[in-house]
């Protein structure tokens, strides 16, 4: 039973941050932009890219698979996860056994960040609830405590 409450513990977690880590546009998913070779900037290695597409890189470091990150890029990374992680923390709650993103579309827009990443959260919590709801977790709020508490 404790493995199945790590594993919940960890999708919750990681679901909180894919979403805050997508990028669309609105309601749907925007497409990345591309290198000159066609593929998406993100996929290709530095050594490949103009300086303006190596800028744009970093814009989508979080989709960079970690083979493809330099020493300066998996750093930016490693700190837009952890900040990912904290805004998650504070704005993910648990009300009735299912999870809520606390914050108005108003207040989110002030963060800065993207509206559509307040829409892919708002999904995420749907997904999140269908997931609980479908396999009978019954402790979601003390799991959510706990990755809170982590650190």
């Amino acid at each position: 039973m404790k493995d199945k409450s790590i594993l919940i513990k960890s999708w919750m977690l990681g679901a909180a941050c894919v979403a805050l880590c997508a990028c669309g546009s609105g309601r749907k998913f925007a497409e990345a932009p591309k290198a000159a070779n066609g593929e998406y900037v993100y996929l290709v290695a530095d050594s490949l890219l103009s300086p303006e597409e190596r800028e744009l890189k970093m814009d989508y470091v979080h989709y960079v698979p970690d083979s493809l990150l330099t020493p300066g890029q998996a750093e930016v990374k490693r700190e837009f996860v952890k900040a990912l992680q904290s805004f998650a923390k504070e704005h993910v709650k648990v009300e009735d056994n299912k999870m809520k993103f606390s914050m108005s579309r108003k207040e989110f827009l002030k963060t800065g960040l993207p509206e559509n990443i307040y829409w892919q959260l708002k999904r995420e919590m749907k997904t999140n609830n269908r997931f609980i709801k479908e396999n009978g977790v019954t402790d979601v709020e003390e799991s959510w405590r706990k990755i809170v508490e982590e650190d």
